[in-house]
Protein backbone atom coordinates (compact mmCIF):
# COMPACT_ATOMS: atom_id res chain seq x y z
CA UNK A 1 0.00 0.00 0.00
CA UNK A 2 2.85 2.39 0.84
CA UNK A 3 4.37 1.84 -2.61
CA UNK A 4 1.07 2.51 -4.38
CA UNK A 5 0.15 5.69 -2.54
CA UNK A 6 2.56 8.03 -4.39
CA UNK A 7 1.37 6.73 -7.77
CA UNK A 8 -2.29 7.19 -6.87
CA UNK A 9 -1.49 10.71 -5.69
CA UNK A 10 0.25 11.51 -8.98
CA UNK A 11 -2.70 10.07 -10.91
CA UNK A 12 -5.14 12.28 -8.98
CA UNK A 13 -3.08 15.40 -9.69
CA UNK A 14 -2.85 14.59 -13.38
CA UNK A 15 -6.58 13.95 -13.69
CA UNK A 16 -7.69 17.07 -11.82
CA UNK A 17 -7.32 19.63 -14.69
CA UNK A 18 -9.22 17.44 -17.12
CA UNK A 19 -12.00 16.62 -14.69
CA UNK A 20 -12.42 20.24 -13.69
CA UNK A 21 -13.32 21.25 -17.22
CA UNK A 22 -15.94 18.50 -17.36
CA UNK A 23 -17.56 19.46 -14.08
CA UNK A 24 -20.22 22.08 -13.53
CA UNK A 25 -23.32 23.06 -15.42
CA UNK A 26 -23.66 25.39 -18.36
CA UNK A 27 -25.25 28.65 -17.25
CA UNK A 28 -24.79 30.54 -20.52
CA UNK A 29 -28.04 32.35 -21.47
CA UNK A 30 -29.90 31.26 -24.58
CA UNK A 31 -32.01 33.39 -26.89
CA UNK A 32 -35.76 33.58 -26.31
CA UNK A 33 -38.18 34.91 -28.90
CA UNK A 34 -35.33 36.39 -30.92
CA UNK A 35 -33.57 38.18 -28.03
CA UNK A 36 -30.37 37.06 -26.28
CA UNK A 37 -29.77 38.91 -23.00
CA UNK A 38 -26.07 38.90 -22.10
CA UNK A 39 -26.18 41.96 -19.84
CA UNK A 40 -25.23 39.86 -16.80
CA UNK A 41 -22.77 37.60 -18.66
CA UNK A 42 -19.01 38.16 -18.65
CA UNK A 43 -17.52 38.15 -22.13
CA UNK A 44 -13.96 38.42 -20.81
CA UNK A 45 -13.44 34.82 -19.72
CA UNK A 46 -14.50 32.79 -22.75
CA UNK A 47 -16.61 33.08 -25.92
CA UNK A 48 -20.30 32.28 -25.58
CA UNK A 49 -22.54 30.55 -28.15
CA UNK A 50 -25.32 32.73 -29.48
CA UNK A 51 -27.89 29.99 -29.74
CA UNK A 52 -31.53 29.57 -28.84
CA UNK A 53 -34.67 30.92 -30.49
CA UNK A 54 -33.89 33.08 -33.53
CA UNK A 55 -36.44 34.80 -35.69
CA UNK A 56 -36.96 32.78 -38.87
CA UNK A 57 -38.36 33.71 -42.28
CA UNK A 58 -38.61 30.76 -44.64
CA UNK A 59 -38.56 31.39 -48.39
CA UNK A 60 -37.50 35.02 -47.87
CA UNK A 61 -34.14 36.75 -48.14
CA UNK A 62 -34.52 39.90 -46.11
CA UNK A 63 -32.13 42.79 -45.54
CA UNK A 64 -31.98 44.68 -42.23
CA UNK A 65 -34.02 47.51 -43.80
CA UNK A 66 -36.90 45.20 -44.73
CA UNK A 67 -37.33 43.52 -41.33
CA UNK A 68 -39.87 45.93 -39.76
CA UNK A 69 -42.52 44.90 -42.29
CA UNK A 70 -42.06 41.15 -41.68
CA UNK A 71 -43.34 38.91 -38.85
CA UNK A 72 -41.05 36.00 -37.92
CA UNK A 73 -41.60 32.60 -36.46
CA UNK A 74 -39.06 31.40 -33.88
CA UNK A 75 -37.00 28.24 -34.20
CA UNK A 76 -33.87 26.85 -32.51
CA UNK A 77 -30.52 27.95 -33.90
CA UNK A 78 -28.51 26.17 -35.16
CA UNK A 79 -30.79 23.57 -36.72
CA UNK A 80 -30.76 21.86 -40.09
CA UNK A 81 -33.78 22.65 -42.22
CA UNK A 82 -34.73 18.98 -42.42
CA UNK A 83 -35.49 19.19 -38.68
CA UNK A 84 -37.65 22.34 -38.94
CA UNK A 85 -41.44 22.09 -38.95
CA UNK A 86 -43.58 25.04 -40.06
CA UNK A 87 -47.39 24.94 -40.01
CA UNK A 88 -47.29 21.23 -39.31
CA UNK A 89 -45.05 20.33 -42.26
CA UNK A 90 -41.34 19.74 -42.68
CA UNK A 91 -39.53 22.27 -44.84
CA UNK A 92 -37.20 21.05 -47.61
CA UNK A 93 -33.43 21.03 -47.34
CA UNK A 94 -33.08 23.23 -50.40
CA UNK A 95 -34.28 26.81 -50.51
CA UNK A 96 -33.48 30.03 -48.70
CA UNK A 97 -34.31 31.76 -45.44
CA UNK A 98 -33.46 34.68 -43.16
CA UNK A 99 -32.61 34.53 -39.45
CA UNK A 100 -32.68 37.42 -36.98
CA UNK A 101 -31.41 37.92 -33.44
CA UNK A 102 -31.03 40.90 -31.10
CA UNK A 103 -28.22 40.65 -28.53
CA UNK A 104 -28.18 42.83 -25.40
CA UNK A 105 -24.55 43.34 -24.33
CA UNK A 106 -23.05 43.93 -20.88
CA UNK A 107 -21.88 47.49 -20.20
CA UNK A 108 -18.34 46.25 -19.49
CA UNK A 109 -16.95 44.09 -22.24
CA UNK A 110 -13.80 43.53 -24.32
CA UNK A 111 -13.46 44.38 -27.99
CA UNK A 112 -15.81 41.83 -29.47
CA UNK A 113 -15.46 39.36 -32.30
CA UNK A 114 -17.45 36.54 -33.83
CA UNK A 115 -16.53 33.03 -34.88
CA UNK A 116 -18.91 32.25 -37.74
CA UNK A 117 -18.79 28.63 -38.95
CA UNK A 118 -19.91 27.38 -42.33
CA UNK A 119 -23.54 26.63 -43.08
CA UNK A 120 -25.19 24.61 -45.84
CA UNK A 121 -24.30 26.11 -48.21
CA UNK A 122 -24.02 29.93 -48.40
CA UNK A 123 -24.73 32.82 -46.05
CA UNK A 124 -24.38 36.54 -45.44
CA UNK A 125 -24.34 37.80 -41.84
CA UNK A 126 -25.27 41.41 -41.12
CA UNK A 127 -24.43 42.97 -37.75
CA UNK A 128 -26.08 46.33 -37.09
CA UNK A 129 -26.83 46.74 -40.77
CA UNK A 130 -23.36 45.88 -42.13
CA UNK A 131 -22.23 42.58 -43.68
CA UNK A 132 -19.55 41.25 -41.33
CA UNK A 133 -19.18 37.69 -42.65
CA UNK A 134 -20.13 35.98 -45.89
CA UNK A 135 -19.65 32.57 -47.49
CA UNK A 136 -20.46 32.39 -51.17
CA UNK A 137 -23.56 34.25 -52.31
CA UNK A 138 -27.03 33.55 -50.90
CA UNK A 139 -29.80 34.22 -53.42
CA UNK A 140 -33.33 33.17 -54.31
CA UNK A 141 -32.28 31.09 -57.34
CA UNK A 142 -29.57 28.54 -57.98
CA UNK A 143 -28.31 30.56 -60.94
CA UNK A 144 -27.53 33.58 -58.75
CA UNK A 145 -26.40 31.76 -55.61
CA UNK A 146 -22.90 30.39 -54.96
CA UNK A 147 -21.87 27.87 -52.27
CA UNK A 148 -18.79 28.15 -50.08
CA UNK A 149 -17.60 26.53 -46.84
CA UNK A 150 -15.19 28.10 -44.37
CA UNK A 151 -15.17 29.22 -40.74
CA UNK A 152 -14.60 32.96 -40.40
CA UNK A 153 -13.39 34.99 -37.44
CA UNK A 154 -14.42 38.64 -37.63
CA UNK A 155 -13.66 41.62 -35.40
CA UNK A 156 -16.68 43.77 -34.75
CA UNK A 157 -16.42 47.57 -34.95
CA UNK A 158 -15.53 49.37 -31.74
CA UNK A 159 -18.53 51.53 -30.89
CA UNK A 160 -20.65 52.40 -27.91
CA UNK A 161 -23.74 50.41 -28.89
CA UNK A 162 -24.98 47.99 -26.24
CA UNK A 163 -27.08 46.10 -28.79
CA UNK A 164 -26.20 43.86 -31.72
CA UNK A 165 -28.89 43.28 -34.33
CA UNK A 166 -28.01 40.24 -36.42
CA UNK A 167 -29.58 39.30 -39.73
CA UNK A 168 -28.38 36.13 -41.45
CA UNK A 169 -29.36 35.12 -44.97
CA UNK A 170 -28.86 31.43 -45.81
CA UNK A 171 -29.40 29.66 -49.12
CA UNK A 172 -28.87 26.08 -50.31
CA UNK A 173 -29.55 24.65 -53.76
CA UNK A 174 -26.84 21.97 -53.90
CA UNK A 175 -26.63 19.78 -50.81
CA UNK A 176 -29.06 17.28 -49.27
CA UNK A 177 -28.58 19.19 -46.03
CA UNK A 178 -29.55 22.82 -45.70
CA UNK A 179 -29.21 25.55 -43.08
CA UNK A 180 -26.92 26.29 -40.13
CA UNK A 181 -25.64 23.37 -38.08
CA UNK A 182 -22.87 24.88 -35.92
CA UNK A 183 -22.99 27.50 -33.16
CA UNK A 184 -21.80 31.05 -33.75
CA UNK A 185 -19.51 32.27 -30.95
CA UNK A 186 -19.32 35.80 -29.52
CA UNK A 187 -16.47 36.94 -27.29
CA UNK A 188 -13.15 38.68 -26.86
CA UNK A 189 -11.70 39.18 -30.34
CA UNK A 190 -8.18 38.21 -29.19
CA UNK A 191 -9.37 34.92 -27.71
CA UNK A 192 -11.23 34.05 -30.90
CA UNK A 193 -8.30 34.94 -33.14
CA UNK A 194 -5.91 32.90 -30.97
CA UNK A 195 -8.33 29.98 -30.91
CA UNK A 196 -8.50 29.82 -34.68
CA UNK A 197 -4.83 30.43 -35.41
CA UNK A 198 -3.45 27.86 -32.97
CA UNK A 199 -1.56 25.12 -34.78
CA UNK A 200 -2.96 22.40 -32.55
CA UNK A 201 -6.26 23.60 -31.03
CA UNK A 202 -7.81 21.59 -28.21
CA UNK A 203 -11.33 20.84 -29.43
CA UNK A 204 -12.28 18.92 -26.30
CA UNK A 205 -10.91 18.27 -22.84
CA UNK A 206 -12.21 14.68 -22.86
CA UNK A 207 -9.42 13.31 -25.13
CA UNK A 208 -6.94 14.85 -22.69
CA UNK A 209 -8.51 13.01 -19.75
CA UNK A 210 -8.47 9.74 -21.67
CA UNK A 211 -4.82 10.25 -22.62
CA UNK A 212 -3.82 10.78 -18.97
CA UNK A 213 -5.70 7.63 -17.98
CA UNK A 214 -4.08 5.58 -20.72
CA UNK A 215 -0.59 6.76 -19.78
CA UNK A 216 -1.11 6.02 -16.09
CA UNK A 217 -2.63 2.57 -16.41
CA UNK A 218 -0.14 1.46 -19.05
CA UNK A 219 2.74 2.46 -16.82
CA UNK A 220 1.19 1.01 -13.66
CA UNK A 221 0.08 -2.28 -15.20
CA UNK A 222 3.31 -3.19 -16.95
CA UNK A 223 5.97 -1.80 -14.64
CA UNK A 224 6.91 -1.87 -11.00
CA UNK A 225 6.30 1.23 -8.90
CA UNK A 226 9.69 2.84 -9.62
CA UNK A 227 9.45 2.31 -13.37
CA UNK A 228 5.81 3.50 -13.33
CA UNK A 229 6.74 6.82 -11.80
CA UNK A 230 9.44 7.28 -14.41
CA UNK A 231 7.04 6.40 -17.26
CA UNK A 232 4.38 8.81 -16.00
CA UNK A 233 6.94 11.58 -15.84
CA UNK A 234 8.03 10.97 -19.43
CA UNK A 235 4.45 10.89 -20.71
CA UNK A 236 3.56 13.99 -18.69
CA UNK A 237 6.34 16.01 -20.32
CA UNK A 238 5.41 14.69 -23.75
CA UNK A 239 1.71 15.52 -23.29
CA UNK A 240 2.33 18.99 -21.89
CA UNK A 241 4.46 19.72 -24.93
CA UNK A 242 1.41 19.20 -27.15
CA UNK A 243 -0.32 22.21 -25.64
CA UNK A 244 -2.31 20.97 -22.59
Amino acid sequence: MKRRLPIITVFTLLMAPGLSCLAGGDTTPVAKMGVLDLRKTSLFSKPVPISGEWGFYWDRLLTPDSLPSATPTYIPFPLLWSDVTLNGAKIPSQGYATYTLTILLPSKRPRLGLEVPDAYCSFALYVNGIVQAQNGQPATTEEKAKPFWVTRTVVLPANGSDTLVMVMQVANFWHNRGGPYKEILLGDKDQLILKNTATQPMTSCWPAVCSWEACFFWAYSYSDATTARSSISRYSVSFLATGW
